[in-house]
């Protein structure tokens, strides 16, 4: 599989194909050129980093169906909307739907330049961060609904002695499942547990979100 990042223009306009593939390659970095919205989404592969530089109105699928399509495949890549009919209205349009940038035609090639720079750096950190997420709930789900409740206590901050007294048991319990716990995630110092329950608690992950539901429908 290629992990390099590529360029992705998506133009039915030739000279427009013509012109970011020309400004990629002076980039050094690899470009495909598609003609319809459509032919892109049946070649596209969401694993593939890069960006894609897509015109709003397309013939067969719209720019903007093309950005909600990748979402619901879970894609991150970023994409550069570019317009030669651009209205305020269609740029708001495309930044809430998640585009990262907006260009008007005819672009300028410094411009262009500067942008697929930025959008080729915004996807390998957000491939980092899922990557990073994705191994969090791995993690988390070798937890039981009482250990991410757990988890949940050690994120707020609660000692063991008030962890115990919630839990109604004893503090020689409370220490047994915390080591319970470490033992598990692979964590080797109360310290790493914390941080772990930090992030596990504070927004970073969909699956202790669904858990921390299950542990409160079981308490």
């Amino acid at each position: 599989m290629n992990n390099e990042p590529t360029v992705y223009v998506v133009d039915s306009d030739g000279a427009t194909r013509d012109a970011v593939r020309d400004l990629a390659y002076t980039m050094n970095v690899p470009c495909e050129a598609y003609i319809s919205g459509q032919e892109f989404l049946d070649a596209y592969d969401t694993s593939r980093p890069g960006c894609v530089v897509l015109e709003v109105r397309i013939a067969d699928v719209s720019g903007l169906d093309v950005l909600e399509r990748l979402t619901t495949q879970g894609a991150v890549i970023p994409i550069v909307f570019l317009s030669a009919h651009a209205s305020v209205s269609i740029a708001v349009r495309a930044m809430r739907a998640g585009a990262t940038h907006f260009l008007e035609k005819p672009f300028r090639e410094h411009e262009l330049w500067d942008t697929i720079r930025e959008a080729i750096l915004l996807d390998a950190t957000r491939r980092r961060a899922l990557a990073k997420r994705r191994e969090l709930d791995d993690q988390l789900a070798k937890l039981t609904p009482k250990q991410h409740q757990m988890l949940e206590m050690i994120a707020e901050g609660k000692s063991k002695q008030v962890v115990a007294a919630e839990a109604g048991v004893s503090l020689r319990t409370i220490e047994a499942r915390r080591k319970h716990i470490m033992k598990k995630l692979g964590l080797d110092s109360t310290a790493g547990l914390v941080h772990f329950a930090l992030m596990a608690c504070n927004g970073h992950s969909e699956a202790v979100q669904k858990t921390a539901r299950v542990s409160t429908s079981t308490r």
